[in-house]
């Protein structure tokens, strides 16, 4: 569903502004994931790093932050791969991790 999500985001890029493409991420987030524990527990890191850097977008960073973002995040999760270390953690706090490692608290040497 996370996919679904942003690919509804990036569909409408063009016809809302930053604030109208918020509230439609706010909107589709609780609507169809209202209930929905098991869609949560289905979504893929991945899916989770695809609707994180769309929240970044929409919030005016510019590509090259979010690429060097996305390159922090992605090692990160290839090392918590690599030494078995499952992300099972509530939304917020998989968010929190999320900007600690984007805001440089947790460097994977990206460039």
């Amino acid at each position: 569903m996370g996919r679904e999500i942003y690919d509804i985001i990036n569909d409408m890029a063009e016809v809302l502004n930053a604030s109208q493409m918020q509230k439609l991420q706010e909107v589709l987030v609780k609507r169809l994931y209202e209930n929905s524990v098991s869609a949560y527990l289905q979504t893929t890191n991945m899916e989770f790093l695809d609707m994180f850097l769309t929240a970044k977008h929409l919030e005016g960073y510019s590509d090259k932050t979010i690429r060097y973002y996305r390159c922090n995040i992605e090692k990160m999760l290839v090392f918590f791969d690599l030494n078995g270390i499952e992300l099972r953690y509530t939304q917020k706090e998989l968010y929190e991790m999320v900007l600690a490692v984007a805001d440089g608290s947790m460097e994977f040497e990206c460039t």
